[in-house]
């Protein structure tokens, strides 16, 4: 095994989605075609992962009480820098997150759900 110093110490900015089933076409089409390409053209980031979570998070952990059809899904962002993160919350987040509700309309707010954080990489271990 070996540990790839080259990801040590980078910050990933983590976006969580519950969707409910009947926008998951729509908003997946969107999300790759429209939001995350906007979020790197904030310039704060220098790649992003978009992901269906495989898996059911354990009941403790679900931020959508009613949500056990739901599907979730996962953006995560690599960070230019600590300080771009401060900088893409109080420059684009607040524009950037009212792109779903301006294009889905009122649905939005009762069809998807989110969790954000950011973390930072300690190591990165390959075999």
């Amino acid at each position: 095994m070996s540990n790839n110093n080259d990801t040590n110490g980078q910050w990933i900015y983590r976006v969580r989605a519950q969707v409910d089933p009947a926008l998951v076409s729509a908003w997946v089409e969107w999300m790759q075609t429209a939001h995350i390409p906007s979020v790197m053209q904030s310039g704060c980031f220098t790649q992003a992962t978009f992901a269906q979570v495989a898996s059911d998070w354990p009941a403790q952990a679900s931020f959508v009480s009613d949500s056990t059809d739901w599907l979730t899904f996962e953006t995560s962002y690599g960070l230019v820098s600590p300080e771009a993160m401060t900088r893409y919350l109080a420059d684009h987040a607040p524009r950037l997150r009212q792109e779903g509700p301006a294009f889905f309309g009122a649905v939005y707010a009762t069809q998807v759900r989110h969790t954000r954080d950011w973390t930072q990489v300690h190591a990165t271990v390959t075999p």
